[in-house]
């Protein structure tokens, strides 16, 4: 909870709190576990007033994206939400399956991700490399400067899925 509050400017009671930190789509992100990220006043509402039902969305009555003053937040229905949207004349938020996602360059996953280190050509000659020529984990590491960690969460599969998928596809036909 400390560390949430640290990244927020708070003012006058009923003033926008605002997040100081880093921002998607002009929403605060806030980490929520390893690699898992949720909107700054999801993670407000969360912490001041409890569980968000899977039907609804937190809304801001002052209409700043970064305020995650309890005061001015509430619950409503992803309709509500859209009606408000249009009210405040905004056009720009996901749809379809990104509605409610942050999608933002450096939050996804692959080569769209901002912190990415490898493309799918490094992925696939890294598999290739372990699978075919036998070169170890500790070698693909210093390699590709990676941690032996994420060499063993892609050579697993648990990184790069798509990737190790088609590698292993083309290595048994």
């Amino acid at each position: 909870m400390d560390r949430f509050w640290s990244k927020v400017e708070v003012a006058g009671v009923d003033e926008c709190w605002e997040w100081q930190a880093s921002t998607c789509d002009g929403y605060g992100k806030f980490s929520v576990g390893r690699g898992q990220w949720d909107r700054a006043h999801r993670v407000s509402w969360r912490l001041n007033v409890g569980h968000i039902p899977d039907d609804k969305c937190v809304l801001h009555t002052c209409d700043n994206r970064k305020c995650v003053n309890p005061k001015h937040l509430y619950l409503g229905t992803k309709k509500n939400n859209a009606e408000d949207r249009e009210a405040r004349d905004r056009g720009n938020h996901a749809t379809g399956e990104n509605n409610g996602k942050l999608t933002c360059p450096g939050s996804g996953s692959g080569e769209d991700n901002g912190r990415a280190k490898l493309n799918e050509s490094d992925v696939s000659d890294l598999l290739h490399s372990y699978f075919v020529h036998g070169v170890k984990k500790a070698d693909l590491a210093r390699q590709y400067n990676l941690s032996k960690t994420n060499v063993a969460r892609i050579i697993s599969g648990k990184l790069w899925p798509n990737v190790v998928g088609r590698v292993s596809q083309s290595q048994s036909l």
